[in-house]
């Protein structure tokens, strides 16, 4: 192909295939980059290449450039194509990205096609499939170093930007799954990531979704998929790193005064201590402060024990608890980014690895079903190319050719459809031996379904099967500083009482509140007292750490109330240190003989929270309640507390609600200030009847004379205790019936009103209502 002049514009790994294919078949190949000598190495030895200097954004340089050439190949920064692509507009040149089609690029398709040219984006393989209608389709690949050259905690390597791959992790993943539009924020992707059974054992892989999948639906052709997912597969272990180095912080892009570049860098270990405002930099502190920010696997203990032991031997080998300077580059991702690039590139003889497979799910004209995969699996030769590079520069290459020859057509192209992919395949498979390799799976190994699974909230099933049957109709708040109130409340006949070492008790005093709850719950239980709460102070101040080491001492503490919970990570610290503290009494083990674990309840108290609650709600696998605080909420949406609460409604419902759907056993309503004589006790009783009636089953105390009218308001009543037994006497009668539905005193019941009327007689049992003599009065009951 004489004559024909290419612009190819970068200095990445996968440029030297692509040059050196195109030279060989006589294209006069002009090499830019910002830098000359990035270009002159590019090309020294290699006939019909020649380098210049080139910065894409001065637009006057960009056009004199491309308006020389026949075709623009684009293999920098994807950010740069729309700059690249608007040039060959107005010079009526060709493009060839290996880049996704980004919205940005997308915006230019009339403009592509009013210029009459051809922009050819994502080289790829994408195998045809007939004689049926695709069901599912999943599509994962992965750039790793073969298995030999994965010997770090990442199991990964960088041949590009360790910048570029790390902020990859931050982008919304968007999918089809089963049927559903499944959307994951970034930092929450590593979170979804799963083991995948690629059928090959020697691979041990995990995956997770990239970026939008659901436009391929369309464009591959394939409208009964159901599930539809385009992923990026890692080793192993990848993940949980991962998680927790973007729960440190180390991902944020805002510059800091200690990472500006400077003669005398601080020392790793003081770095990460500022970025993690630990109290000190020694490994103990900051894994401490590791541990309040992030929640590590929850297993098993001595499985949990392993992960935690891996992930901190992980940091540590990447340096951020050692004395070895940093290289300080202003952000903490750019300068973590710099160790990372030092550490974890590739040595001298070692190889990388691609591994790619679609997998398809085919429903036949005969009903029959079955699964396809298509594999490439390719290692980088030490002496030669890469397999990254020779897997994007060498299709880069013939799809530039084939775009010279005017086989692909004009417009905005990606390689979707049989008309672009055959000719590419056929060159790919027929001259450089890069082909995909299909088969037909059997047996049960691609039995689930071939989307992601669900995340799964860490049940604790059961620690909340016994949970279930918790009753806390009262809590009752003691000060934690007053020795004589602490031995008063041995005398009372509560639910749930709260010793509280927050509000109640001011800065001076913590200490000397810690110690006496400590002391006051290795006394014996007091017998009028259901379950022993301590309220901690919230995580954020400081004191949480130490009231927790201290009160979780105590043989008797069955609650921590947490408050001022405004994120999950707050639970997620506390379930940390409980679980560190106590470790025999939080263990995964069904077997296991030990005492409960301790339970948690979280104090709603802000508009952050009230946002956020359906995550508060899987924080922890110990969460046991929500509580409202009115007062600190009023404080935040700068409220006026009224007698009605109508200002509450919102708040109160969604709280409710939320306990309601993930399970949770308490729903405690907030407190009531009137207390003394008759009229506080009438205000009392009627905001306990408003909260049961928005669905809270229990409501703080802070005073002992309102422990008796609450309790007594959040057990059945006589009426409602004999309506709910009676409908259960009657209704497996009305079932023998075939009466799906029947009526009681003229009011139709069905299943929802059974459920109902279960719920009460279970609460019944539980307040130790006598609830068999109901049952012979109401025995002849039958349905109407």
């Amino acid at each position: 192909m004489q004559n024909k002049k290419a612009l190819l514009l970068g200095a990445g790994f996968v440029v030297k295939p692509t040059l050196t294919h195109l030279t060989e078949k006589g294209i006069e190949v002009t090499v830019a980059c910002r830098t000359l000598e990035s270009a002159q190495q590019l090309c020294a030895g290699i006939e019909g290449a020649s380098a210049i200097s080139l910065d894409v954004e001065d637009e006057k340089a960009l056009d004199a450039e491309v308006g020389k050439a026949d075709v623009v190949i684009s293999l920098i920064p994807y950010t740069y194509h729309p700059l690249v692509i608007k040039s060959a507009i107005r010079k009526k040149v060709d493009v060839v990205t290996t880049s996704y089609i980004s919205p940005a690029i997308a915006e230019l398709e009339k403009d592509i096609n009013d210029a009459g040219i051809a922009v050819m984006n994502e080289i790829g393989l994408d195998p045809g499939i007939a004689g049926g209608k695709i069901t599912g389709f999943i599509s994962y690949c992965g750039g790793l170093p073969a298995p030999e050259a994965s010997a770090n905690p990442l199991g990964y390597k960088f041949s590009w930007s360790a910048r570029g791959m790390l902020l990859a992790l931050g982008n919304t993943a968007k999918f089809y799954q089963d049927g559903k539009t499944v959307e994951v924020p970034g930092p929450e992707l590593m979170s979804v990531a799963k083991p995948y059974d690629s059928g090959y054992p020697a691979y041990n892989f995990v995956a997770y979704p990239n970026r939008d999948s659901t436009p391929f639906r369309e464009k591959y052709q394939i409208p009964e998929a159901r599930t539809v997912v385009r992923g990026t597969l890692r080793y192993a272990g990848f993940p949980e790193l991962i998680r927790c180095i973007v729960d440190m912080g180390f991902l944020s892009q805002d510059p800091q005064d200690f990472l500006k570049p400077s003669q005398n860098p601080l020392p790793w270990k003081e770095a990460t201590a500022k970025i993690l405002n630990a109290t000190s930099s020694s490994e103990q502190d900051l894994v401490w402060a590791i541990s309040s920010k992030h929640s590590f696997a929850d297993t098993n203990k001595k499985d949990r024990t392993e992960e935690k032991d891996r992930i901190i031997a992980g940091l540590r080998w990447i340096g951020l608890f050692s004395e070895e300077a940093i290289t300080p580059r202003s952000t903490p991702l750019n300068t973590l980014c710099a160790t990372l690039e030092k550490k974890m590139a590739y040595k001298e003889g070692e190889r990388d690895l691609v591994f790619l497979q679609h997998r398809f799910e085919i429903e036949h004209k005969d009903g029959k079903r079955e699964t396809r995969t298509s594999t490439l699996v390719e290692q980088g030769d030490p002496k030669g190319y890469s397999a990254m590079a020779r897997l994007v520069g060498i299709p880069c290459g013939v799809a530039v050719l084939q775009i010279l020859e005017g086989k692909l057509g004009k417009g905005l192209l990606a390689p979707y459809t049989p008309e672009i992919c055959n000719p590419l395949r056929e060159e790919l498979e027929g001259n450089h031996g890069i082909y995909m390799r299909e088969e037909t799976v059997k047996g049960a190994r691609y039995a689930e379904s071939p989307g992601f699974n669900k995340v799964k909230r860490i049940d604790g099933d059961a620690t909340m099967a016994a949970a279930s049957s918790i009753i806390r109709r009262a809590l009752l708040y003691v000060p934690g500083s007053s020795q004589k109130m602490l031995d008063k409340s041995r005398g009372l006949t509560v639910d749930c009482v709260a010793y509280d070492l927050e509000d109640s008790v001011t800065p001076s005093k913590k200490a000397e509140a810690r110690s006496n709850v400590r002391q006051f719950l290795q006394r014996p239980r007091a017998t009028g007292v259901k379950e022993n709460a301590v309220r901690i102070n919230a995580v954020g101040t400081g004191f949480a750490q130490d009231d927790l080491t201290e009160v979780l001492q105590a043989p008797n503490i069955d609650a921590i109330v947490v408050p001022k919970v405004n994120s999950p990570s707050d639970l997620e610290f506390v379930t940390h240190v409980i679980r560190h503290v106590l470790p025999e009494r939080h263990t995964d083990s069904p077997s296991a003989t030990i005492a409960s674990p301790i339970k948690l309840l979280a104090l709603i108290e802000s508009a952050k929270a009230l946002t956020d609650l359906s995550a508060i709600c899987r924080a922890s696998p110990y969460l046991s309640g929500l509580i409202f605080a009115a007062e600190d909420f009023a404080l935040d949406l700068s409220l006026t507390r009224t007698p009605s609460l109508t200002e509450f409604l919102f708040a109160r419902s969604a709280i409710a609600t939320a306990c309601r759907a993930h399970n949770l056993p308490s729903t405690i309503d907030l407190v009531c200030t009137s207390y003394k004589g008759a009229e506080g006790q009438e205000t009392l009783k009627e905001e306990c009847l408003g909260g049961k009636g928005l669905g809270f089953n229990g409501k703080q105390c802070i005073h002992p004379r309102q422990v008796e009218v609450v309790q007594k308001a959040f057990i059945p009543s006589t009426e409602e205790l004999q309506w709910a037994v009676r409908i259960l006497i009657a209704d497996p009668k009305a079932d023998k019936q075939g009466r799906g539905a029947w009526t009681l005193d003229g009011k139709m019941i069905d299943v929802p009103i059974v459920g109902k009327a279960k719920s009460i007689v279970s609460k019944a049992k539980a307040c130790k209502l006598d609830v068999d003599s109901v049952r012979r009065r109401w025995k002849d009951q039958e349905p109407e």
